[in-house]
């Protein structure tokens, strides 16, 4: 081996050594946050990201590609001008605040480093005009937040007036100014100024990264003819009278779904009264159905006979000292169990939850919580606080309860509130007598005087009927059961082939079909999921858990002519995630979003990024059932290495649509905020997965890369991708996209982190046998 070819090796080990230190150093910043600071942005990652930069040229210069493979060279000269790009942003770029008041005007921003603050000047001056902010209906949740500008340039006798909000910034002689929050008196706003020349670098970089990972897949798609994709994102007075509850059962069913089609303002959003009951029950009893009553049932006997059902066992309790101290031995205590001569038993414990932070709680503090929050429901549902169905005249975004009609009623008589009370006093006049007729009449009249009182924010009866079908129809918790038995009948299907050497062609071919409907199904319920809430189904925690399942299915429908274990793994990991979903902490019901979220990226960045999970859930899969085959069968034959080929272009797909979701997102946080990168940890962590699977790829170039090996590392690499999802979002609950922090979202990443340690332990165990036995 001659000197030149020696140092080409050494550079690239050398390469693979600080890539992996580059990674752990970035994973111990995001788990704590306290040693950020002293990380990202300092001199030793500058000159990590500078010595990638040279050994790229470098070993691209040794390296010399032949024309079939010019893709790879535009692949790392893309990387090269990314990092250039980012120098360029570090040593020339900067960013700071701009405070205005009503009718102020500046041209100097605020720059924070180092806990220091410099001030620097403009060449314009930003005037603020007017500062204004909307609101959800009926909620405190921020709808928008705009800030109404003037520019003022004297250089170029230029003034012109610019509207700045989230997801719409002033780009202005390179500058970019960009809403970033406001006063709490809502008469002044918080600008950021950035100024960023690496910027049109990095995107150049991005664009032709973007290119070479086109060009392989068209070049792969033309080599293996019998291997496609398909990425599809989914466009698309109440009197008293004996109780029976048998009998309750039997006769409300009907005219309890009828009550659920009342039109409420709840939560910000105008809603079937079906899907608030849903929430409420859950909220109460952590199920659809108790006790034979659905949902609706439950919350018309709390307002029709609330006497009965405050001793009914309707909360569910899950602390053992909460049992004790109620004195029950089942699941579930009544409202009355918890009020002794009048009083509240838990007020001294949850008065001092209420003072504690949210990581000095235990798990009895915040069960404790939860029930407070559900008793509150309870009374304000038998109450009837809860049920604002009743816009107001000259406020539609504001809605009022049959209480607060009445309490009008006595302070303001008016023509209006009498004809409201009276609506709900006949509504609850059929609701007792069973009389689906008058109901639904009076149902009809009552959505007839909404829509005139709140107007164009008031929802088509289609959209409020199309909801209650999704809640009915329960569709994403069936498919569970659905996609986790396919899995196992696939993988089963996909063993007992490799044992016994046969094709059950015709039982694959029916396993394909059921499969293929399951997946339209889903399709179609995360389409319905769009129409009522008029935004893509990945905006929030439970959407996108549902959304990864989805892809995991997508994707191994693609690999079903190659192997039944592909399918099996893949609708097997489907069905975990949607078991995650349902299970977990995660709010199911369909919510508003937050201003920052209301842009066409959220729906490209989003899906990009977890479809690429998809793949890599397959890759994980595949792995450990490409290690019980070698375990069993104890040798090198062709299924493991057709595996083995798979897992490895699952991994490259992986790779390459994460790259490009990563891109997209760093796309729409310059146009948000002005930054492409900010070190967020979830950007982080997608950088850290991004460098572990690039490893995976590369290591055949420096040892000898088994099949074996690959499967262990494409099963080990998973966890980058579960942490990167279920770390940042539930347990590190920091930055721009985290979910938050509670007592069900870590139970949730306790449980990743526990799959995550029988995954190792088991790899390295049969690692160790391996080395014994071979």
């Amino acid at each position: 081996m001659n000197k030149k070819q020696t140092t080409y090796e050494f550079i690239l080990k050398l390469s693979f050594c600080i890539i992996l230190l580059f990674s752990i150093i970035l994973l111990i910043a995001t788990l704590n946050q306290n040693l950020s600071n002293y990380i990202y942005g300092t001199w030793p990652v500058g000159i990590a990201f500078l010595f990638i930069f040279m050994a790229i040229i470098y070993i691209f210069k040794q390296y010399k590609p032949s024309k079939k493979n010019l893709w790879i060279l535009l692949l790392h000269v893309s990387i090269v001008i990314i990092i250039a790009g980012s120098f360029i942003t570090h040593f020339f770029g900067f960013s700071g605040i701009l405070h205005l008041r009503n009718n102020q005007s500046s041209s100097t921003i605020e720059i924070i480093k180092n806990n220091t603050i410099t001030k620097r000047s403009i060449p314009f001056v930003v005037k603020l005009t007017k500062f204004s902010i909307s609101y959800y209906p009926g909620s405190n949740q921020p709808s928008s937040y705009d800030s109404y500008i003037e520019v003022i340039d004297k250089q170029f006798h230029r003034k012109f007036p610019y509207h700045i909000y989230m997801n719409y910034i002033l780009s202005y002689r390179g500058y970019n100014i960009y809403q970033t929050a406001y006063d709490p008196d809502k008469k002044g706003t918080i600008l950021t100024v950035s100024y960023d020349p690496g910027a049109k670098v990095v995107f150049f970089g991005f664009l032709l990264i973007s290119i070479a990972f086109l060009v392989y897949s068209l070049l792969f798609l033309k080599r293996q003819l019998t291997f496609f994709i398909i990425i599809a994102i989914v466009a698309l007075s109440i009197q008293s009278m004996a109780f029976n509850l048998n009998l309750y059962a039997k006769k409300t069913k009907s005219i309890a779904n009828e009550f659920g089609k009342i039109a409420i303002l709840s939560n910000g959003r105008i809603q079937p009264l079906d899907s608030l009951n849903l929430s409420i029950t859950k909220k109460i009893t952590h199920k659809r159905k108790i006790y034979g009553l659905n949902y609706n049932q439950v919350v018309l006997g709390i307002l029709l006979y609330p006497d009965e059902f405050k001793n009914m066992p309707l909360f569910f309790i899950k602390s053992k000292i909460l049992k004790k101290q109620l004195h029950i031995k089942g699941r579930y205590a009544s409202y009355n169990d918890f009020f002794k001569n009048g009083k509240f038993i838990f007020l001294s414990q949850l008065y001092k939850a209420f003072n504690k932070k949210a990581s000095q709680l235990n798990e009895t503090e915040r069960e404790l919580l939860k029930l407070n929050d559900a008793l509150y429901v309870f009374h304000e549902t038998f109450t009837s606080q809860i049920f604002t169905i009743f816009p107001q005249i000259d406020n539609s975004s504001k809605w009022l309860s049959p209480i607060e009609i009445l309490m009008r009623l006595h302070t303001t008589p008016d023509k209006l509130y009498s004809q409201e009370f009276l609506i709900f006093y006949r509504i609850i006049k059929a609701l007792k007598d069973n009389n689906a007729k008058q109901l639904t009449k009076q149902v009809d009249t009552l959505y007839t005087l909404q829509k005139n009182l709140a107007g164009s924010i008031m929802p088509s009866k289609t959209k409020l009927n199309l909801e209650i079908l999704y809640n009915h129809l329960n569709i994403f918790e069936k498919l569970i059961g659905v996609y986790t038995l396919l899995g196992i009948i696939g993988i089963i299907i996909g063993l007992v082939e490799i044992i016994f050497q046969k094709q059950l062609k015709k039982i694959k071919k029916t396993l394909y079909s059921l499969g293929f409907i399951a997946i339209l199904i889903h399709a179609a319920n995360m389409g319905l999921r769009w129409y009522i809430a008029s935004h893509a189904p990945w905006s929030d925690a439970y959407e996108s858990i549902v959304f990864i399942g989805f892809s995991s299915a997508l994707v191994s429908m693609l690999f079903i002519k190659k192997s039944p274990l592909v399918f099996g793994g893949g609708f097997f990991a489907a069905g975990m995630f949607m078991l995650t979903a349902a299970i977990s902490d995660v709010n199911p019901q369909i919510t508003n979003m937050v201003p920052v979220l209301k842009s066409y990226w959220l729906v490209i960045h989003v899906a990009f990024s977890i479809i690429s999970y998809g793949f890599f859930s397959i890759a994980a899969i595949l792995g450990l059932l490409n290690i019980i085959i070698y375990f069993f069968i104890k040798k090198k034959n062709k299924s493991t290495e057709q595996l083995s080929n798979i897992i490895e272009i699952n991994i490259y797909f992986g790779l390459m649509l994460l790259v490009i979701g990563t891109i997209f997102g760093a796309v729409w946080a310059y146009q948000s905020w002005g930054s492409y990168w900010s070190w967020d940890p979830k950007e982080t962590w997608s950088l850290i997965s991004i460098l572990i699977y690039s490893f995976i790829l590369h290591l055949k170039y420096i040892r000898k890369l088994s099949d074996i090996l690959l499967s262990i590392l494409a099963f080990l690499g998973f966890d980058f991708i579960l942490l990167t999802y279920f770390g940042v979002n539930f347990y590190i609950a920091a930055g721009l996209h985290s979910y938050g922090r509670g007592s069900g979202s870590i139970m949730l990443f306790y449980f990743m982190l526990a799959l995550a340690a029988i995954w190792y332990g088991l790899s390295f165990y049969v690692i160790g046998f391996f080395k014994r036995r071979y």
